[in-house]
């Protein structure tokens, strides 16, 4: 037979993600880059006697940590899937700006089918993540996205200027999507803040444009 009127546990992890669960909280909870430590030290007023312990409800006394995925692959393609029409607009918007530089003449149909492939990466990534993890099934399927709009801006223009900035401006897109995906908490901070620089640059450059084509008129 036992007694227990006081519980000391300490408990240390190499996990981060974390949730405290129970009726008790820890008295203390340390964090850094290598561990986590927690410490509790309960006071139980009604004292658990081991011989009786069928006819005690430890409900009242429960405490402990749960393990998180707050990253796991499936909610990496969420939140990507997120960025597919803010891809598919800053992809367009380039698009028109070489029509206008380039002189080139891009269809209804051409746009849809490079919206379409944009789209279609998305469900490549999820595809591929499922078997082979979610920083390869990035790398293959923005890999093939961007290989394969290239190509097609390529039979487009025949120009290597076009091809260079549309290959650019895509790497940088997925290259900046998979550095936000991989964060947790500041992700929509830095998110925000880097659709914010991207967009004034395009107005930036819309301005010069505009006055460029009126020049040469």
């Amino acid at each position: 037979m036992a007694n227990a009127t006081n519980t000391k546990v300490n408990l240390s992890s190499d996990y981060h993600d974390l949730k405290y669960v129970g009726n008790y909280l820890p008295d203390q909870a340390d964090q850094n880059q290598e561990a986590t430590s927690s410490a509790w030290n309960i006071y139980q007023p009604l004292p658990i006697n081991t011989a009786k312990i069928d006819s005690v409800t430890l409900e009242n006394y429960t405490f402990g940590i749960e393990f998180l995925e707050l990253n796991d692959f499936y909610s990496k393609v969420d939140r990507s899937i997120k960025y597919a029409l803010l891809f598919i607009g800053l992809t367009f918007i380039v698009f028109y700006f070489l029509e206008n530089i380039k002189n080139l003449k891009i269809n209804l149909i051409q746009y849809a089918l490079i919206g379409f492939a944009i789209f279609l990466n998305y469900i490549l990534l999820l595809s591929f993540a499922e078997y082979v993890g979610f920083t390869l099934s990035y790398v293959i399927s923005s890999s093939a996205t961007i290989l394969l709009i290239v190509s097609f801006t390529w039979k487009i223009s025949k120009d290597k200027n076009s091809t260079s900035a549309i290959f650019g401006l895509l790497f940088l897109l997925y290259a900046l999507l998979y550095f936000l995906l991989e964060l947790k908490e500041t992700a929509l901070l830095v998110g925000s803040i880097s659709i914010f620089v991207i967009l004034a640059a395009l107005m930036q450059f819309s301005i010069k444009m505009t006055a460029s084509n009126k020049e040469n008129q």
